[in-house]
């Protein structure tokens, strides 16, 4: 009974067992493996040259981004600076007017705010 399970009768008339049709299987799905790993392993490391080819250009552009911010920071902390040296030296000279405008200011807004409630 178990011979008849393992072999089939081909179209041609000849009989053909699974134990081939499974070597067979085996055979072919090697082939294709090693040609598949083969060409993986190719691009593999051809991606891998590539990537170490551009590493000194992406380390170049990011100290480049590095030092942009830093002196773009820079840059901002002088300009506040200025304008905080600006509004003090006109506040100096003019005092009366600075706390005139900032009561007028405050008056407004907390009325403003007094009305939403």
């Amino acid at each position: 009974m178990f011979n008849k399970i393992q072999t089939k009768e081909r179209s041609n008339g000849t009989t053909h067992s699974i134990s081939e049709a499974i070597r067979s299987f085996e055979k072919a799905t090697a082939n294709k493996a090693s040609e598949l790993e083969s060409l993986l392993g190719k691009d593999y490391s051809q991606i891998k040259k590539a990537m170490e080819d551009l590493k000194p250009f992406a380390e170049n552009i990011g100290e480049n981004l590095a030092k942009s911010a830093y002196e773009k920071i820079d840059e901002g902390w002088d300009a506040t600076k200025e304008f905080s040296r600006k509004v003090d030296q006109q506040v100096h000279e003019n005092s009366w007017k600075t706390l005139g405008v900032a009561t007028l200011v405050a008056l407004i807004l907390g009325y403003l705010m007094g009305r939403r409630d």
